[in-house]
């Protein structure tokens, strides 16, 4: 397999595994034990952090579910940057707003650093304004 195509199969393994299906279960066979997350987002930017935080945003929404919209990848670098869109209907407190029943629908952006099929390093950006003004909606 040559590097692009290395770099978008663990891309899109951890889409499906981590964001599509909700497996936390695999998060240590997809993130390497040195992972770093660049967007901490006032959390510790290690993997049990960023764990925790995926684990909140399931409670919140518990059918959450995310699609690729866009993948780019830089072999020289290693990265991927993807664009998704994802939704789920808030049953779990969420950024200090309780349950609303309403279902969200909301776009992101991750860059993802590879080394041996596992993801070392995150970036990601998404608008929770959007997400605020639905719930508020």
């Amino acid at each position: 397999m040559d590097k692009y195509a290395e770099l978008k199969w663990a891309a899109n393994r951890w889409m499906d595994v981590i964001w599509a299906e909700r497996n936390l279960e695999a998060f240590d066979l997809i993130h390497s034990p040195d992972f770093l997350d660049r967007s901490p987002a006032g959390r510790r930017s290690d993997g049990a952090s960023y764990k925790r935080s995926i684990q909140e945003l399931f409670v919140a929404f518990p059918d959450f579910y995310a699609t690729v919209k866009d993948m780019l990848a830089d072999v020289e670098k290693d990265k991927i940057a993807i664009r998704w869109r994802a939704e789920g209907s808030h049953k779990g407190d969420f950024m200090g707003y309780a349950a609303t029943g309403k279902k969200v629908v909301f776009n992101g952006i991750e860059i993802i650093k590879i080394k041996d099929a596992m993801v070392t390093e995150r970036w990601g950006e998404w608008d929770g304004l959007e997400i605020i003004q639905q719930l508020k909606s």
